[in-house]
């Protein structure tokens, strides 16, 4: 990892283009180059979630994508949840994993959390072509 912004910031931006698309990076860092209204929130998502920490040693992607994806939709944030399944599915965990979280979740956070992940999975799952 770097000690300066500017390198964060790099790192981030990169580390996004990876997990996300080099398409969405691009847009994301020309919306924080562009200024404007809350520009600065991509510029700290960057630099604190993607570099700090999905760049941080310890953990694989796929391991931080499990975890990301059942805290995402067990708190309904709806299209968080959508952005981290198609970045789980890129970091190596199987429909089938995904799925499983939605069990696990509706045990320990409740039938509405588990039932409104499952919408929000199914959604991203049928834009892949995963399921009909």
């Amino acid at each position: 990892m770097t000690d300066t912004i500017e390198g964060r910031r790099n790192l981030g931006f990169a580390l996004m283009g990876e997990m996300m698309g080099q398409q969405f990076a691009d847009g994301a860092r020309a919306k924080y180059e562009a200024g404007g209204f809350a520009a600065d929130l991509v510029d700290i998502g960057a630099r604190n979630a993607f570099a700090e920490a999905w760049g941080r040693p310890g953990l694989d992607r796929r391991s931080r994508s499990l975890f990301t994806l059942g805290i995402l939709f067990t708190l309904g944030f709806a299209r968080e949840t959508k952005y981290h399944v198609n970045i789980a599915l890129e970091n190596g965990l199987t429909q089938t994993e995904i799925e499983e979280l939605i069990y696990q979740a509706l045990v320990y956070a409740g039938y509405p959390a588990a039932s409104q992940g499952a919408t929000a999975i199914e959604e991203v799952f049928r834009e892949r072509g995963l399921i009909k």
